[in-house]
């Protein structure tokens, strides 16, 4: 962690406290994992460069964190990456649900990533998908009544009124000549009857 750690002050990360915003801080010690801490001069509150991010609080190394990065963008299964982790990595002892927090730490901070600006040459294209309520105690129907009610489904069951009905969400994708990729959700929840 401490090699991570001078790569990222190299990189200027935590310019601010992530608490306060201020730029007025100074070293207040070294932990017993030899991160450096920081002190805000005017918040008070104390930090190092991980706070905030997916490696606070952590203690495993930079390339299992790239590692488990990689498997999710390429949706390999818990049990996969667990399998992975031990075998390559030597993760004795590496429980299911740490893998599964580790996953949605990245899937969110993945979401929190803003949408590029395109330019250049632009591609669009939409498609359609399913309204899903998995989960869900209190299913909501996005269908006129007179139809029929929102049940719970199992398995693949074919739309009452296609692709354009209000039980569909649209998905509009856009790509530009540098490969920069944007899309946006469109909801459609009133009755086209």
């Amino acid at each position: 962690m401490v090699v991570l750690q001078q790569k990222m002050l190299a990189e200027n990360i935590h310019k601010a406290c992530p608490h306060c915003g201020s730029i007025s801080f100074v070293k207040c010690g070294i932990k017993s994992n030899g991160l450096t801490c920081f002190k805000s001069k005017d918040c008070g509150c104390k930090f190092n460069v991980f706070t905030g991010t997916v490696l606070e609080s952590t203690h495993w190394q930079w390339e299992l964190w790239v590692k488990v990065l990689e498997m999710t963008i390429n949706k390999y299964s818990i049990r996969d990456m667990v399998n992975v982790l031990v075998r390559d990595y030597g993760c004795t002892g590496l429980d299911h649900k740490t893998v599964w927090q580790w996953r949605l730490k990245l899937i969110h901070a993945l979401a929190s990533i803003s949408m590029p600006t395109l330019t250049g040459v632009i591609q669009i294209d939409e498609t359609f998908t399913r309204e899903s309520q998995k989960g869900s105690r209190c299913l909501k129907n996005y269908l006129p009544e007179k139809i029929m009610d929102r049940l719970p489904r199992y398995g693949y069951q074919p739309s009452l009124l296609g692709t354009m009905g209000p039980e569909f969400c649209t998905v509009v994708t856009a790509i530009d000549s540098r490969g920069y990729i944007a899309y946006a959700k469109f909801f459609v929840w009133e009755n086209r009857m």
